[in-house]
Order: structure tokens, then sequence, then C-alpha cells
């Protein structure tokens, strides 16, 4: 399974939690049993990850899943950590310049898309992203056409949440 996981262009995030769940039934150790690399690992763990915060299976309220993948693949918390850091960052700024690309095609549900997306990862950990792509101006934008989308089903202190959140990761006053 790992081999035919590898053996693709893109590594599934579904295959990859099928893999690690197998593994888990059959009681399989993929570092001592299968004596696969700790690389290998690490990528599995940080296609699994990303893949469950983008779809909001894992949340700042429910991050249980990510010691369940972490015991998985047997990795050790500093690395863990620094990888879901790196998870973190990178696809805060991925879908920023995904949202401002969206804007600038005025293709306004794409840019909520990404920005919705973005604030998955940053539930996590809030950061200001500081990639110099996005104008402030296209900051601004974003974040009126955020507050235009929003679904007003949602609950008020949910509401309030996601934008103050989008406030810290766009730098807005």
């Amino acid at each position: 399974m790992v081999e035919s996981i590898f053996a693709t262009s893109k590594v599934s995030a579904d295959r990859v939690a099928e893999m690690r769940k197998v593994a888990e039934q059959l009681d399989v150790d993929l570092n001592k049993d299968l004596e696969i690399s700790n690389d290998q690992r690490s990528r599995m763990f940080r296609v699994e990850i990303d893949s469950a915060i983008e779809n909001g299976k894992i949340t700042k309220e429910n991050q249980e899943l990510i010691k369940e993948i972490q015991k998985g693949f047997g990795l050790e918390n500093n690395i863990s950590k620094k990888i879901l850091l790196e998870s973190i960052s990178s696809r805060c700024e991925n879908n920023l310049l995904n949202a401002v690309a969206s804007l600038r095609r005025g293709n306004n549900m794409d840019a909520y898309s990404e920005i919705e997306k973005m604030l998955n990862f940053g539930n996590l950990l809030p950061i200001h992203i500081k990639n110099p792509i996005a104008s402030q101006k296209e900051r601004n934008e974003l974040f009126s056409l955020f507050q235009t989308f929003m679904d007003e089903t949602t609950e008020e202190k949910k509401v309030t949440e996601k934008v103050n959140l989008l406030k810290i990761m766009l730098g807005i006053n």
C-alpha cells in the first residue's frame, strides 16, 4: 500500500488515511515493522493533516485526530509539531495567493472559498500572513468580500470569531 501511494505523482490523503488505518488494524508499526523512512512517514502525516484541517475534521476545538495520525505514523512530538506549523503557514500563504488571484479575475466565490480554507488553518494557529503578493488594498477587498458572503445562518459568535481571525491573518486593524 505504501509503495502504491508514492508511485503516483500526487499523494492522496484518502489513500494515506486508509493505509494508516489498515496498519493500525493489523498492528503493523510503519517504522519498526516496515522500516518506512522518517521522510515518507512525515510526508504522509502532512498530507493527511492538511486534508483533515481543510475539510474541517481538525479544528481548534477538536484536535484529537492530530495525535491519532501522529501515533499511526510513529512520529515524535517535535517532528509532528514542526510539520504542523509548516503546514499551517504554507497553506495559509497559498490560500491567500489563490484568493488574491481569484479576486483579480473577478471570481468572488472562489476567493471566498479560499478565505474559508485559510481560516480553517488559521483557526489552529492564528498568524499574520506577511506575503507581499497581496497589497493592503487587496487584503481589505478580501475582508469586505468575506463579510459580504458570510453565511447568514452562522451564529453571531462564530461570525465574530471568523471576522476577528481574518483581521489578524490579513493584518487589518
